[in-house]
């Protein structure tokens, strides 16, 4: 079974910056040349996290407001 890895590196601005990561995921599988598989994306520290939710400025707000609470 063939496997491919890959890295983004990016700087938030901390309390709780939310960033899209979504177009460069789909960068990463395009340049492996793979068609069919599983993608594993996981963030090191315990001050970090990824969810899955659509990037609109209504839910990123409202998961902002979420976080503060």
């Amino acid at each position: 079974m063939a496997s491919h890895t890959g890295q983004i590196q990016l700087s938030t601005a901390g309390d709780g910056d939310v960033c899209p990561l979504s177009d460069r995921i789909t960068e990463i599988v395009r340049d492996a040349g793979v068609e069919r598989g599983v993608v594993t994306v996981f963030v090191p520290g315990a001050t970090a996290a990824i969810t899955a939710m659509e990037y609109e400025p209504g839910g990123v707000q409202d998961l902002k407001t979420t976080l503060d609470d």
